[in-house]
Order: C-alpha cells, then sequence, then structure tokens
C-alpha cells in the first residue's frame, strides 16, 4: 500500500512504471509516494522472496528484496494507493494506544489489550 504524501522520514519511496512498481528505496528520487509496508507476495512467489530475503544484509529493510526481485526477476508489484484512508505506522506502545483512540472515537469501540 502507498500513499502520494509524506508518511515520515523512514517510509520507503517509490516510483511507478504505469500500474506496476519500477522501485521502492530510500535512495528513489524523484519519488511517486510512500510505501506503507503492507506488502502482498503471492504464494506463487513467496519461494522467491524468501530466496531474496535470504540474500539481503541483516540491517537491511525487508523492501531490500522486493526491490531486488524487481531489478533482478522482473517481478511485478501493484501499489494500492490509500490516499484519504486512515493509516498509521506502529513503532510504539503510544502509536497502537492512538489508533485504538481514533478508531473509538471514528467507527466502534475497541477495548486496549495490554
Amino acid at each position: 500500500m502507498v500513499c502520494d504524501g509524506s508518511e515520515g522520514d523512514d517510509a520507503q519511496a517509490l516510483q511507478k512504471r504505469v500500474r506496476n512498481l519500477k522501485n521502492i528505496s530510500k535512495e528513489v528520487f524523484p519519488a511517486n509516494g510512500k510505501a506503507l509496508g503492507i506488502n502482498l507476495v503471492r504464494r506463487k512467489q513467496l519461494a522467491l522472496f524468501r530466496k531474496h530475503l535470504a540474500l539481503i544484509d541483516s540491517q537491511d529493510y525487508f523492501e531490500k528484496a522486493i526491490e531486488n526481485m524487481i531489478e533482478q526477476e522482473n517481478t511485478k508489484f501493484l501499489p494500492v494507493n490509500v490516499d484519504g484512508l486512515f493509516c498509521h505506522e506502529i513503532d510504539f506502545p503510544e502509536d497502537l494506544e492512538y489508533i485504538h483512540f481514533w478508531l473509538r472515537s471514528q467507527y466502534f469501540p475497541v477495548k486496549l489489550i495490554h
């Protein structure tokens, strides 16, 4: 899932080629949006994804495996634009609390799980 707006400094930038992702990386310029870190890898691509995960450095983000699949294997990934929808990164417990608060205020009661 991607958005056209900025989602923070650590969001992965992306370029779109007609419909498919052309590149996904922190070094993409100019970027056409931000990758939100929600990706669907289909069963038929799973073995290839695991192979590329095993090949990347332990300090790389998993998107590096996706980037390598696009560049080296010509694997197709379709961006899904979520602009205008609620989406929030969860890095810390406070982020999860904010999401629970937002959901309670917008849609339905959500109990915090401790």
